[in-house]
């Protein structure tokens, strides 16, 4: 259990501390689609409870079904920041985005189950 609330803590707070690289304009400008995409992101993890694809157990916020710190920590800034570096670049973004998709779903998600805070259970990897 105290694993599991400090990966979450962890997952809400070290990637806002890079926001400080990132220039206010940018982060502005960027913001609304990462946002979006995390509103995507939470009506699919809807959907995946529903049909019971996966379980969450999150260490700060019980209540909630969908990994509010993931969402709103590292999944959101690792939007903005690639989002930022690969910006006017197609090419660098699709490549750059399957990169960081497959290091969250084969990497970062071993370490989640791993702590217990995520388990498959209708789908694989």
């Amino acid at each position: 259990m105290l694993a599991r609330k400090r990966l979450s803590f962890l997952t809400l707070v070290l990637p806002w501390l890079t926001v400080p690289f990132i220039r206010k304009n940018t982060f502005i400008r960027f913001l609304p689609t990462a946002t979006f995409i995390g509103y995507i992101f939470a009506l699919f993890s809807e959907v995946a409870k529903k049909n019971k694809l996966w379980k969450v157990r999150n260490g700060l916020f019980k209540d909630y079904t969908l990994d509010v710190s993931y969402l709103y920590g590292l999944y959101l800034i690792t939007t903005i920041w690639i989002f930022k570096l690969t910006f006017r670049n197609f090419l660098k973004y699709l490549v750059t985005n399957i990169v960081a998709d497959y290091f969250f779903s084969f990497h970062i998600i071993k370490i989640f189950e791993k702590v217990g805070t995520f388990e498959f259970k209708k789908m694989k990897q």
